[in-house]
């Protein structure tokens, strides 16, 4: 949905209605829970933290185990073909996809922290 202009907006949130959400988008409870119409229903900064860090874990353990999954069947495959392949350079190949993982957690947690407000 498109509007011409930001009266149209107002008019459309002050009328109690909001866009659709995906059901299938991981922060629809969030989105949904800060569109309350009555501000002091919507979660505060702390409230939003809690619940954006729950979901952080929950797909950064999922991507972990992806990940893991991933790099052992490509061992394995790798392994089968050939076997030069040394323990050192598997032992690499996990490190550093483990890395990638631990300095996206780090870049997510320092921007979510410095945007972050107490309102308490």
């Amino acid at each position: 949905m498109k509007f011409p202009d930001s009266e149209s907006i107002l008019r459309f949130v002050g009328a109690g209605k909001r866009l659709h959400v995906s059901t299938d988008c991981i922060l629809k409870g969030i989105i949904e829970k800060a569109w309350n119409h009555k501000p002091s229903d919507r979660p505060t900064f702390k409230e939003l933290g809690t619940e954006l860090e729950a979901i952080y874990k929950k797909t950064s353990d999922k991507s972990k185990s992806d990940s893991h999954n991933k790099n052992h069947s490509e061992s394995t495959k790798t392994n089968t073909k050939s076997k030069d392949i040394s323990s050192s350079e598997i032992k690499l190949t996990t490190n550093t996809t483990t890395n990638t993982v631990e300095d996206q957690g780090e870049s997510i947690e320092a921007s979510a922290s410095s945007q972050m407000v107490d309102n308490n």
